[in-house]
């Protein structure tokens, strides 16, 4: 992956080169490369990734999470999983069925 080594946040006027650190930088890089990087690696785990799939419901249990989607042909579908990873933004379904606040 590549990305824009920048030892000053322009934004900020914060110096970061003076860090005690080795990474005394932020690293940019457009999402879309982190989005590859998290896709290969699920797809190396076997993860199932279902696409123009709306997560309408999350129930968590002691053995695993319980998820309602709507499909793309509009119809629901119930799903069994061990664990869900919410990543659809600051007003995901999965963040709001944890009581998590919608901005940060």
């Amino acid at each position: 992956m590549t990305g824009l080594r920048n030892p000053i946040l322009q934004f900020l006027r914060i110096d970061l080169s003076h860090l005690p650190t080795r990474y005394p930088h932020v690293l940019v890089t457009p999402q879309y490369n982190t989005e590859r990087l998290f896709l290969a690696r699920a797809l190396e785990h076997g993860v199932n990734i279902m696409r123009a799939h709306e997560v309408t419901g999350v129930q968590q249990d002691p053995t695993g999470v319980h998820v309602t989607v709507k499909t793309p042909a509009g119809t629901e579908q119930s799903l069994r999983a061990d664990y869900v990873v919410g990543a659809d933004g600051r007003n995901s379904c999965v963040r709001q069925s944890l009581g998590l606040p919608s901005s940060t």
